[in-house]
């Protein structure tokens, strides 16, 4: 296993891989850091990238008011996507249940038997010529595509620096992204395990984005002093009673 040394404030799932041992020729500082896109904030280049292919654009225009029977009229549908190591993944939130995989998604909807839902997940609304289930189709296949460029989506971990980065694009006049999230937030664990994340990091910060031997990495004391087990309360004075 290829191993890696974390520099991090936070904890996520995959940590559980350190026990494994640690080379100090892979390094991965683990900050997370926001990116707003728009007009006072303009998009950094790995998001014009991102934003620029047909394919990317397609997941943008994702319903998220999804109808329903009686008040309120609408449930909620949120989604992101979820770039990491080299594969892209669509994250949805529908009744504060988290899916990656539509199929189940699309079935817990109907098992609620509500009669608009229902019509609108096999028929769709009549300004379309297609159902939200066929729409949910497109996205899948259209993941599958982007998947397929292997080189476009390295391409954009490089632009970042970053073997994760998580879009929210479902308003498109406001994206935002977010490097070195926090995939626990995410439940990530549910489609790529503790083990595996954390070889696939090590691996892709190795290979692709290029952080080798001779490369010298700044580590902020920050995250020396978190590695260690300490807090921002250890070194303060105690109290006098």
């Amino acid at each position: 296993m290829t191993a890696m040394r974390i520099f991090s404030s936070f904890h996520d799932y995959y940590d559980i891989g350190l026990q494994f041992g640690q080379d100090p020729k892979c390094i991965f500082v683990r900050e997370e850091q926001q990116y707003n896109g728009s007009p006072k904030h303009p998009q950094p280049k790995f998001m014009q990238e991102a934003l620029n292919n047909e394919y990317f654009r397609i997941l943008t225009r994702i319903p998220t008011n999804i109808p329903r029977t009686g008040y309120p009229r609408f449930y909620e549908l949120s989604y992101n996507l979820i770039l990491f190591c080299g594969t892209l993944y669509i994250h949805y939130i529908f009744d504060n249940k988290h899916y990656y995989s539509s199929e189940i998604m699309l079935k817990d909807m109907l098992d609620k038997k509500d009669k608009q839902l229902t019509k609108y997940i096999v028929e769709g609304p009549k300004k379309w010529n297609f159902s939200f289930h066929n729409k949910i189709k497109n996205v899948n296949k259209v993941i599958d595509k982007l998947n397929h460029q292997k080189d476009f989506l390295n391409l954009i971990h490089r632009e970042a620096a970053s073997p994760i980065i998580v879009f929210y694009v479902s308003d498109f006049r406001y994206p935002r992204a977010i490097l070195n999230a926090k995939l626990n937030t995410y439940k990530f664990e549910s489609v790529v395990d503790p083990y595996s994340a954390y070889q696939q990091i090590s691996s892709f910060i190795t290979s692709i984005l290029g952080v080798g031997e001779n490369e010298t990495v700044d580590i902020e004391d920050k995250y020396k002093i978190a590695q260690h087990g300490y807090n921002k309360h250890s070194f303060r004075h105690p109290v006098k009673l």
